[in-house]
Parts: structure tokens; C-alpha cells; sequence
């Protein structure tokens, strides 16, 4: 979870009125399960499972004197990725639809009463039901929490080639007086409604002079679009110089810096109502000065089946990143639309 998140749903809870609700910390159970797992669908599959684990033995612990139902917020675009409908093809795997999720659903024993909604939908609903505001417009979080936000690692270097790409992600670049690098990771996408898992890459102006939404918004488009190994475009302020892949791994101190970031970062944007979600992504890169590199992706929706970019003022950008920059890290900001860029980066 985000930092203090926990607490805070727990007073929105007790502001309801809720007298009976017991929070289960699982936090070491999940890094226990998850030790050394890299690759993104698996952490998803590893994290449904014990999430199904855990709710199934409190269940047990609270139905002494009769049958409980599991109640899920799942909501249409869940079943959409993970492939459930007839005509999804599988983009990632939602913890609410893992495998052992759906026996219990086929024998009846979960009730999902949002799950044929979208967001925009949820939060029609949540006015009706007279929910308060701030709980309405809460950013969505991932099911699998903050685990999908660190991209983990097990390599300090890449055996992929993709030189020829960024010479001619470069020749696109040249139009929009851009210059950029493909960076030794990956993340997920989505294009022609099918799951990819390719580069992102980063760019930044030759001089800020030209720096404008217009010039990002068409060389994001163009550079996906026609170079194959790219799914994802961030960008920089400034010039960047080399960063080195190094092991990363879902552990206690890399969480405890991504919520120290992700706290950061919030405390400047949840006020700005048009921005939907703003995902922080830790990298498994570090910068000259052997600090963690980040990326924001701030993105406007209704829906979550789409999402375009939030254009940030970009002194405004260089205010809200500056607290970052001053413990050493590097912060980029995510320029993908979705499609074909996942909001998520796993």
C-alpha cells in the first residue's frame, strides 16, 4: 500500500459508520511469496493466489456459525485485461481474476456487484449512494498494490541489440528537435487490443526553447507507431546521461523509498481534478549518482479502457520534481497515451 493508505481507508470506514472492520497486514507474507519473482505476469498470478489464500482462511476464521460470500470491487475493465470475456485476448492478469478466484466464482461463493461498470460508472453511483467526495474521487490503486509499481530486475545488463531502433527513433526525434535513448527494460502495452511487452524510451528537447505538448504528443505517436520494439515513451527536462540496469527486487527498503516518492509527488498533484491516476514507477536504472530512477504518469479518464495525457505546465514540472531531484534521483514523466501504453507499467 501507499504510504499511510491503510489508515486512511480505515477512516473513511469508521466516518461511514463501519463498527466491524479488521484490517489484515500481509505486507511479509506477499515478500515472502514474491522473493526474487521478476517477471510481471507471474508477480500478478503469485499475488491473486495468496490473496485468495488469505481472504479464504479469514473467511474460515469468521464463519464459524455460518457461510460468508467474498465481496469484490471488481469492475469491467478488470475482466477485459485479464482476457474473461469472449472476445478479450489477455493484456495482465488482475488479482480478482486468477484462476483460483474463478472456481469460487463458479461455485457461487463471490459476489462482484460492480463488475459490469465502469469507473465513471462507480462513481455516477457512488453520488447516488451519497458517498462522500474525497472517497468518490480517490485516485484508483491496483489490486496488487504497489508490487506492480516496482519493475524488478534480475540483470545489470541486456543482451538485446536494439542500436538500428534508436537510430531511427532518432531520425523521428530530429523532426521535433527531440533526441532520446531506449532504456534496457521493459513494461506492458497494449496494441490492436493484444497484450505487448516491449521498450520504453526516453526523450527530452535539444533545447528547451522548442519544448512544447504538441511537438511530445506527435513524436509519442509517431515513434511507437512505427519503430516495433518500442510500447512507451517517457520524458526529461533535461539531458540524460547514462543509467545502468541494475537487480531490483520487491524488498522493504525499495518499497519504503517508492512510498517516500509516490508521497512526494501526490502531496503537489491530488488537487488537480483533471488528472485521473498518477502512477510512480520505480526503475531498476540508476544515474550517475547510484540513485533509483522514477517515472510519473499522470493520465485524464473516464473509463480506464483509455487514457490520454495530463499536459503539465512545464515550470510547474520543474517545482514538483525538484524535491526529488534533491535526494538524487532522476524523475521522468510518462507521455503514452493508453492504448497503446497500459496505465500500469506492469
Amino acid at each position: 500500500m501507499r504510504l499511510n493508505e491503510s489508515k486512511e481507508i480505515m477512516k473513511h470506514f469508521n466516518e461511514l459508520g463501519f463498527k466491524n472492520i479488521k484490517l489484515i497486514k500481509a505486507e511479509e507474507f506477499y515478500l515472502k511469496e514474491l522473493k526474487g519473482v521478476v517477471d510481471p505476469e507471474q508477480k500478478r498470478i503469485l499475488i491473486g493466489k495468496l490473496f485468495v489464500d488469505i481472504a479464504n482462511e479469514e473467511i474460515s476464521n469468521l464463519s464459524k456459525n455460518g457461510e460468508l460470500l467474498l465481496v469484490q470491487g471488481t469492475i469491467y475493465p478488470d475482466t477485459i485485461e485479464s482476457g474473461s470475456t469472449d472476445k478479450a485476448a489477455l493484456i495482465k492478469t488482475h488479482h480478482n481474476r486468477v484462476s483460483e478466484i474463478e472456481k469460487l466464482i463458479s461455485k457461487g461463493k463471490i459476489i462482484e456487484p460492480l463488475k459490469e461498470l465502469y469507473k465513471d460508472e462507480v462513481r455516477k453511483l457512488g453520488k447516488e449512494l451519497g458517498l462522500p467526495h474525497k472517497l468518490i474521487y480517490r485516485h484508483p490503486f491496483p489490486g496488487p498494490g504497489l508490487a506492480i509499481r516496482i519493475i524488478c530486475s534480475d540483470k545489470t545488463d541486456t543482451q538485446d541489440d536494439y542500436k538500428k531502433e534508436e537510430n531511427s527513433m532518432n531520425d523521428i526525434l530530429e523532426k521535433f528537435q527531440m533526441v532520446g535513448k531506449i532504456l534496457p527494460i521493459k513494461s506492458v502495452g497494449v496494441q490492436g487490443d493484444f497484450r505487448t511487452y516491449h521498450y520504453p524510451a526516453v526523450v527530452w528537447f535539444k533545447n528547451n526553447k522548442y519544448r512544447s505538448w504538441e511537438k511530445i504528443n506527435e513524436c509519442s505517436s509517431m515513434v511507437i507507431n512505427k519503430l516495433k520494439t518500442v510500447n512507451r515513451l517517457i520524458f526529461s527536462l533535461s539531458p540524460v546521461g547514462n543509467l545502468k540496469l541494475e537487480t531490483l527486487y520487491l524488498e522493504k527498503q525499495n518499497l519504503a523509498e517508492l512510498r517516500k516518492i509516490d508521497a512526494m509527488l501526490r502531496s503537489r498533484t491530488d488537487e488537480i481534478g483533471e488528472i485521473w491516476q498518477m502512477p510512480v514507477v520505480q526503475l531498476p536504472l540508476c544515474n550517475s549518482g547510484k540513485k533509483l530512477c522514477y517515472v510519473m504518469r499522470p493520465v485524464c479518464s473516464q473509463d480506464a479502457m483509455s487514457a490520454s495525457i495530463f499536459e503539465m505546465n512545464f515550470d510547474l514540472l520543474k517545482e514538483i520534481t525538484s524535491g526529488i531531484q534533491e535526494l538524487g534521483n532522476t524523475i521522468f514523466y510518462d507521455i503514452t497515451t493508453k492504448p497503446p501504453g497500459t496505465i500500469e507499467w506492469e
